[in-house]
């Protein structure tokens, strides 16, 4: 039930969907003789679309979110903290795509896979732990994510027989509990990859696992304090922005209000 309400609630509350819900609202309104009601809501419409689409607006409301883990450097890790596997979260590919023979598409956090490569290749003996299932996906020839992403970790060199595969995961809260079932018995530290963004939810998510959790933060969006002055080249991408960053605070408040997780991280 939490799962389907929030995915209707976030694509309402996703700023780039809401902002065309206000101005069907706002024409609407200038063309059944409400013009007071129509001209704000146009004006609110103009004015939000200009601030998310070429300031740095969207940079200051992803910054916490980046900032909360610093970056992770494996060459600091040491014999005393051995590295015993890798963990990555689903996102970074569209299984509505399947398994075609050209490769996955990647979406906006695709860059989380790529960091998982470089760790592995880096920790030769890590087990490497894919979470993600297929949320919308029906049917025999269904895929799951963390399926998809091992075929192409294998044909990049990764050995298949380092995998462990969780598939029945359709968001965050459920890749961590369902992950946690798979550890249970692995001892040691293990990398969670994933969007800088998103990983103060993932690391919250998980229970008894994540004292042993070392986050390695991938896809980053932001630069520190040169965003200050940095504007977008591109609308699209301000927008973009502004919606992962929206996203990931609703989920912790959702996460917070709904038990999933016990407090709200500590923002730098």
């Amino acid at each position: 039930m939490f799962f389907h309400s929030a995915k209707l609630l976030h694509f309402f509350l996703r700023p780039s969907n809401l902002w065309f819900v206000v101005l069907l609202l706002g024409s609407l309104s200038l063309v059944i003789g409400l013009p007071g009601l129509g001209s704000t809501l146009l004006a609110i419409v103009l004015v939000s679309g200009l601030l998310i689409a070429w300031t740095p607006l969207p940079y200051k409301l992803l910054q916490p979110l980046e900032e909360t883990h610093p970056p992770f450097d494996p060459r600091q890790t040491t014999p005393d903290t051995p590295v015993r596997g890798i963990i990555l979260l689903g996102g970074g590919i569209n299984t509505s795509r399947g398994d075609k023979p050209n490769g996955p598409i990647f979406t906006s956090a695709g860059s989380r896979v790529i960091t998982t490569l470089e760790l592995a290749q880096f920790f030769p003996t890590a087990t490497i732990l894919l979470s993600g299932g297929a949320p919308y996906q029906r049917g025999k020839n269904e895929h799951s994510e963390a399926s998809l992403t091992r075929d192409l970790l294998t044909r990049l060199g990764i050995s298949a027989d380092r995998i462990l595969l969780e598939e029945k995961s359709r968001d965050t809260f459920e890749n961590a509990r369902e992950s946690e079932k798979l550890l249970t018995q692995q001892e040691g530290k293990w990398l969670l990859v994933t969007s800088a963004a998103h990983m103060p939810r993932a690391l919250a998510s998980f229970g008894s696992l994540g004292t042993r959790l070392i986050p390695c933060c991938a896809d980053y969006k932001t630069q520190g304090r040169s965003d200050a002055d940095r504007f977008f080249g591109s609308a699209a991408h301000g927008w973009l922005c502004c919606d992962i960053a929206i996203h990931e605070w609703l989920g912790l408040i959702a996460y917070r209000l709904s038990g999933r997780i016990n407090r709200l991280p500590s923002f730098r």
